[in-house]
C-alpha cells in the first residue's frame, strides 16, 4: 500500500475531531492539539486550499462575565515527502489569506496564528529554516517528521535549535 498525503491528512483530521483521537496523536508525538473548530480542505479564495485549519477559543470568567480569549488559529501544511521552503511559503500564504478575511469581516480583532509543518523529511540542502529567526517566526512554527509503521503513525517534533546544529555540521 502506498501512503499518500491524503492518508496523512485523513488520519490527522479524523483524530483531531475527538478527545480520544487528540490524546492518541499526542501519545504519538504531536503537541498542542486543543481545538474547538476543525476545517479540512478549506478554500481561502485566491490564496489556495489549506489542508487543515484548527481554531482554539478559550473561555474564561472575569468580574462575573464570560470572556473569550483571543483565538489561536493553526494552519497545518502536510507533505507526503519533503518539507521545504515552498511548504513554509504555502502555509504563510494561507495565514495571509485568513488574516485578510478576518480583517475584512471584523470577526475577531485579536488573534494569534501558528503553523504546523508535517512531512516525512526536511530539506537540509538549503538554509530556509533560518527565515524563522529573521522573520520572527520561531515561536509560531512547529515542524514534525512523521513515520508510518505497522502499528500506525508516529510524529517526531523537530526542535529548530537542534536542526540548526544538524545542518551546520
Amino acid at each position: 500500500m502506498k501512503f499518500l498525503e491524503n492518508d496523512l491528512e485523513q488520519i490527522i483530521y479524523d483524530n483531531l475531531k475527538t478527545e480520544k483521537g487528540r490524546e492518541m496523536l499526542m501519545g504519538r508525538g504531536l503537541q498542542n492539539l486543543s481545538c474547538s473548530l476543525i476545517k479540512r480542505q478549506l478554500s481561502i479564495g485566491g490564496y489556495g486550499i489549506a489542508d487543515i485549519i484548527t481554531l482554539k477559543k478559550e473561555l474564561y470568567w472575569a468580574e462575573e462575565k464570560m470572556l473569550v480569549e483571543s483565538p489561536e488559529i493553526i494552519v497545518w501544511e502536510l507533505k507526503k515527502d519533503l518539507i521545504n521552503l515552498d511548504t513554509l511559503l504555502q502555509a504563510i500564504r494561507y495565514v495571509k489569506g485568513i488574516k485578510r478575511y478576518l480583517d475584512i469581516s471584523k470577526k475577531y480583532r485579536d488573534y494569534e496564528f501558528k503553523i504546523k509543518l508535517i512531512g516525512k523529511n526536511i530539506d537540509t540542502r538549503t538554509d530556509w529554516v533560518y527565515l524563522f529567526d529573521v522573520l520572527d517566526l520561531a515561536e509560531k512554527i512547529e515542524i514534525y517528521k512523521y513515520s508510518y509503521k505497522i502499528d500506525g503513525i508516529y510524529f517526531e517534533y523537530i526542535e529548530l535549535s537542534e536542526y540548526y546544529a544538524y545542518i551546520s555540521l
